[in-house]
Formats: structure tokens, C-alpha cells, sequence
């Protein structure tokens, strides 16, 4: 069973791609997010893949992301956040601008991968 982590508050406002941009950056967003999602496993199964190894962690003079995901006694718990900043940035920067909210939404898109439980 494939199950979405966060369905609910993922972050998908990704920048167009421009190959020829022209202008600067230049953004005013200031948010904070915070999100906690508790997934509570039906009887008999457990996670099978999708749990991260280490906590994922991206910065940028636009913003930073953190997320990890821990087992509970009874599921997993997902901590995200995510914070944006107002940014100036030559246009040469656009490339790596983008890629961090493509990062961004491609870890928050995270499934875990669910299986019955194996009996020994």
C-alpha cells in the first residue's frame, strides 16, 4: 500500500522554468510553516520503505526545509518545516533558486510504502 505523507500541506508553488531569464530575482514572501502528521498503521502492517535515513535538510538565501520522519509505538510521525524569505538575487541565480523549491516539493511529496506484517 503506497500512502502519502503529507497530502494535505505540500508545498508545490514551484518558479517556471527560464532558461533566458532576464531580470533579477526578487521575492517579498515571509511564511513559516509548521506541520506534524501522525499516521497511525492499521493492525498487521508496517512500513515496508519510505522512511528516511537521516533527516532531509535543504537551505538557501530563499528559505530552509526540514523534515524527518520517526516511528512511533503505533505509526510513524512526519515533522516538517519550512521557512521562505524575501530574496535579491542576480538573475545568473535562477537555476539554483528553482531547484531548491523543486527540492522542496519533491521531498514533500515523501510516501511510505506500507506491507503486512511478516509472521516468522
Amino acid at each position: 500500500m503506497f500512502v502519502p505523507i503529507n497530502s494535505y500541506f505540500d508545498y508545490d508553488d514551484i518558479p517556471p522554468a527560464d532558461a533566458n531569464r532576464e531580470l533579477p530575482i526578487q521575492t517579498t514572501t515571509t511564511r513559516f510553516y509548521v506541520d506534524t502528521i501522525n499516521l497511525h498503521l492499521p493492525e498487521g502492517m508496517e512500513v515496508e520503505s519510505g522512511l528516511f535515513s537521516e533527516p532531509v535538510h535543504y537551505s538557501h538565501p530563499s528559505g530552509e526545509y526540514a523534515a524527518r520522519i520517526q516511528t512511533t509505538d503505533d505509526g510513524v510521525q512526519w515533522i516538517r518545516t519550512l521557512k521562505l524569505l524575501p530574496t535579491e538575487l542576480p538573475r545568473e541565480a535562477y537555476a539554483d533558486f528553482r531547484q531548491f523549491f523543486l527540492d522542496v516539493a519533491r521531498a514533500d511529496d515523501a510516501q511510505l510504502v506500507l506491507r503486512e506484517k511478516r509472521t516468522k
